[in-house]
């Protein structure tokens, strides 16, 4: 389950260990920070169906390229059409 760090920022748990953040904006906009190991995206998937149920991300924000923190990007991506 999903951690409430701030308004609007939530750190996500199911990812192996990596540290993936969900984020609303005032605006409604909502992204991902960094998306964990290829294996995290059912994870990931599963707590933001819970954390955000009537629509996933449409953003993904990578902080850098090492696998922990964009492996399951491509997933994601795919899953929710995000950019």
């Amino acid at each position: 389950m999903a951690d409430f760090v701030a308004p609007g920022v939530w750190w996500l748990h199911d990812t192996r260990g990596s540290n993936v953040f969900a984020v609303e904006t005032a605006s409604g906009a909502r992204l991902l920070i960094d998306c964990g190991f290829a294996s995290s995206a059912r994870g990931i998937t599963a707590e933001l169906a819970t954390l955000w149920p009537e629509r996933g991300p449409g953003w993904l924000l990578l902080t850098h390229a090492h696998v922990d923190h964009s492996g399951a990007a491509a997933a994601l991506r795919a899953r929710f059409g995000a950019r």
